[in-house]
């Protein structure tokens, strides 16, 4: 599984998208389960964005179809996985400096 991580086919693009939209979806999924109190309710969004500003200097292609369908999907994914809606605004501006 490694080997495909690292390799530039198809195969190796598919893998890293699916695995990275899982993560982009999951691991905020699980924290706003916590229902973080006041500030900390930016955690949620925060960490999707982290997720596709690190995966986009690896493999930029990738984060930003992650983000494109995070983008498309936006209201229904906000809809399931409350305080989620700021994944975008975030991760533009640390992908972007």
């Amino acid at each position: 599984m490694r080997s495909l991580l690292v390799e530039r086919s198809e195969r190796g693009f598919v893998l890293r998208f699916v695995l990275l939209t899982a993560a982009l979806l999951l691991v905020p999924w699980a924290i706003s389960l916590a229902h973080p109190p006041g500030l900390l309710r930016y955690i949620v969004p925060a960490s999707g964005a982290l997720i596709l500003a690190a995966a986009y200097f690896r493999w930029p292609m990738e984060a930003l179809l992650g983000l494109g369908i995070y983008v498309a999907f936006y209201d229904s994914i906000a809809h399931h996985i409350p305080g989620i809606k700021q994944i975008d605004e975030l991760a533009v501006a640390l992908i972007l400096p």
